[in-house]
C-alpha cells in the first residue's frame, strides 16, 4: 500500500515507513480502521478478485474508518489535519475504486508489471474531491514540509 511496505528480503521486518504508519494507526482509531480495511483489499486483489470490497468485515472496516475519521474531522481546526488524518483520508482515496480483468496473454509479459503494486495503484479511479480534500487538510497543516510522519509527504507526492 505505501513505500517500502513489504519485509526486506534480507532482515525480514518492515521498514521505518510502515512501522510509522502502524504505529500512527495504533493512536488513532480512523487510521487504524483504514490500514485494516486496506490490508483486506490488498487481500482481495492478490486473489484476483474483480473488485477490492468483496468482503463484508473488510467493508465493515471502511465503514467504521469513515465513521472515525467524520468525528476527528468534525472537531475542526489544526487538530484535524494531523498527519493521522492526512493518511486516513490518503488511505481512503487510493483505494476508492478497482476494477480487475482477466489480461490475454501476450506473446512478452514484463517482468515488472506488478513491481511495487504499480498494476494495483495504476487502475484505480480517483475522485477529484477527494484529492481536493487532502489538498485542502494539507495545506491546513501547514504545507507538506510541516507533515513529520516518516514516508507520509512522499506517498502525497507519488
Amino acid at each position: 500500500m505505501w513505500p517500502d511496505d513489504r519485509p526486506d528480503q534480507y532482515n525480514k521486518s518492515l521498514g521505518l515507513v510502515p512501522r510509522a504508519f502502524f504505529q500512527a494507526g495504533l493512536q488513532n482509531p480512523a487510521l487504524f480502521y483504514v490500514l485494516l480495511w486496506s490490508t483486506c483489499a490488498h487481500q482481495d486483489v492478490l486473489r484476483r478478485s474483480n473488485t477490492l470490497t468483496t468482503s463484508s468485515h473488510g467493508l465493515s472496516y471502511k465503514i467504521k474508518g469513515i465513521q472515525k475519521l467524520n468525528e476527528a474531522l468534525s472537531k475542526g481546526g489544526k487538530n484535524s489535519a494531523t498527519d493521522a488524518i492526512i493518511l486516513t483520508v490518503l488511505g481512503l482515496v487510493i483505494g476508492e475504486d478497482y476494477q480487475f480483468t482477466e489480461e490475454l496473454r501476450k506473446p512478452f509479459n514484463p517482468a515488472l508489471t506488478d513491481s511495487a503494486l504499480l498494476s494495483f495503484h495504476g487502475r484505480s479511479h480517483i475522485i477529484p474531491e477527494h484529492l481536493d480534500a487532502i489538498v485542502r487538510l494539507v495545506a491546513l497543516r501547514g504545507g507538506i514540509d510541516k507533515i513529520t510522519l516518516p514516508g507520509l509527504a512522499e506517498s502525497l507526492i507519488m
